[in-house]
């Protein structure tokens, strides 16, 4: 009996002793069981927004760095909200869609502060995957949402782990909380996303142009009754020309 204890005191020790060394060797691996075991959509792509065709009487409004087509009857306003001018549209007596700008980086307001690591640790994730950084922090959400996958951790060490793991929980979070779609425009890329704010439906149209890689405009809008006219405005997006 104690000849066989030893053996099997012998076997696992040899086992532990393996696994530090691969643990070693490979540091990302434990990492990588762990997200696929944790996060069901780590390999998921976002699904592509279907373009509708738009109707011929519907007319153009520039909303911002966009212009929409939308029904008749629809109304420019220049609105006040949260002690800023919003470029905003009105129809059947709603807001329906309000463009909000771009991300930006003032003396008050960093949005990388909202993030655990600093964007030089971003940054540096990036490089060690070989892929262009986003330089933004929705290009960061947005690669997170369709990009990442469990492969990307492979290889991985140090602090490259942690950023991997904070950006893996932050694509299992989007995918738990709202529903996004990807648009392949004219000469941009938009992500439609449609979520409960405040106990109304919004839907949020994050548009990144091709020409400006690091620059990104938003459009909050406001579903009307006819779901209908909503895939059709969206499907009418265009990049205005400066």
């Amino acid at each position: 009996m104690k000849k066989a204890l030893k053996i099997g005191g012998i076997i696992v020790g040899i086992i532990v002793i393996a696994c530090l060394a691969l643990m070693l060797i490979c540091p990302w691996l434990i990492t990588y069981i762990g997200v696929r075991a944790k996060y069901p959509d780590i390999d998921r792509s976002l699904d592509k927004f279907t373009v509708v065709d738009v109707p011929d009487d519907f007319k153009s409004i520039k909303l911002g760095e966009t212009i929409l087509k939308v029904p008749e009857g629809t109304e420019y306003k220049d609105s006040e909200a949260l002690g800023e001018r919003k470029n905003t549209i009105v129809y059947d007596g709603e807001t329906l869609a309000m463009f909000t700008g771009t991300e930006e980086v003032t003396e008050y307001y960093n949005p990388w502060d909202s993030y655990e690591y600093s964007k030089e640790d971003y940054r540096h994730f990036f490089e060690t995957i070989g892929e262009d950084f986003p330089d933004n922090t929705m290009g960061l959400l947005f690669f997170a949402k369709n990009r990442l996958n469990s492969e990307m951790c492979k290889g991985l060490r140090g602090k490259d782990i942690k950023v991997y793991k904070e950006l893996a929980e932050t694509k299992q979070d989007a995918y738990d909380g709202e529903t996004t779609q990807i648009m392949d425009g004219e000469n941009f890329t938009a992500y439609v996303s449609c979520a409960e704010v405040f106990d109304t439906e919004l839907v949020t149209v994050i548009i990144f142009p091709d020409e400006y890689k690091n620059k990104n405009y938003t459009l909050m809008v406001r579903p009307p009754k006819d779901e209908e006219i909503l895939n059709q405005i969206i499907s009418s997006i265009q990049l205005a020309e400066d």
